[in-house]
């Protein structure tokens, strides 16, 4: 969890926030963003995609295989 200072609707708000990481395929990518606005209680959720062009070929297979 971390503080967070930011500005909404004209007023700067301080919060504490968490962080959610999903390790999954890009198949998957559309509903968890969807589960996510839906039970998110801000307005504008921080949705960010990183993609693992680099993973340790292991540890793809591995989710590749787990996830499929």
């Amino acid at each position: 969890m971390h503080s967070a200072i930011y500005e909404w609707e004209g007023k700067v708000r301080e919060d504490i926030e968490c962080e959610l990481i999903c390790k999954t395929i890009p198949e998957n990518i559309p509903d968890i963003q969807a589960i996510i606005e839906k039970n998110h209680p801000y307005e504008v959720p921080y949705i960010a995609v990183f993609e693992g062009n680099i993973v340790h070929e292991g540890y793809g297979k591995w989710m590749g295989d787990t996830l499929s």
